[in-house]
């Protein structure tokens, strides 16, 4: 049985990337992928999710109220909080049953900036002594997997 998920972010690339990893883990379904609060929140009141995947603060409101409403619908659903404001945020006591994890979302952003640079300076990359562009792809793509399969299977547990 896969778990349903939804994913809430108001960065147009960042949401892609999310859903994108998402449909390819295996026991996780996408059920929706919104930009703005206000619709996730509507979708949680009608279709249940087992899994959100949360960003804080989102120009229409604040993402923490898309686990109040989805939890209203289903009391165990789960909630992974990936914020640039994660190290501000207090979790409010009725929730920290859902909240599996708190990731800053930062970053997410620095490594993703260096990988660019070191694909952009390959030279710089070869006198560094780096393993073949190919096997760290890999390396990289397989360990995020592995978190988001670990998140799936510590759920499923529960």
């Amino acid at each position: 049985m896969s778990l349903r998920c939804l994913i809430l972010d108001d960065q147009t690339m960042f949401l892609q990337l999310l859903a994108g990893m998402v449909r390819t883990t295996p026991g996780l379904d996408l059920v929706g992928a919104f930009s703005q609060v206000s619709k996730a929140r509507d979708h949680v009141s009608q279709h249940p999710a087992d899994l959100l995947i949360l960003d804080l603060a989102l120009p229409d409101g604040q993402g923490i109220s898309v686990l109040k409403a989805a939890a209203k619908k289903n009391p165990k659903v789960k909630c992974i909080i990936l914020s640039g404001h994660a190290n501000q945020f207090v979790c409010p006591a009725d929730l920290r049953p859902h909240i599996q994890a708190v990731v800053d979302k930062t970053q997410a952003y620095q490594s993703l900036q260096r990988e660019i640079a070191e694909m952009l300076n390959p030279t710089a990359q070869a006198r560094a002594g780096s393993a073949p562009r190919q096997d760290r792809k890999s390396t990289r793509l397989n360990s995020s997997h592995l978190v988001i399969s670990y998140a799936v299977f510590c759920l499923k547990k529960k």
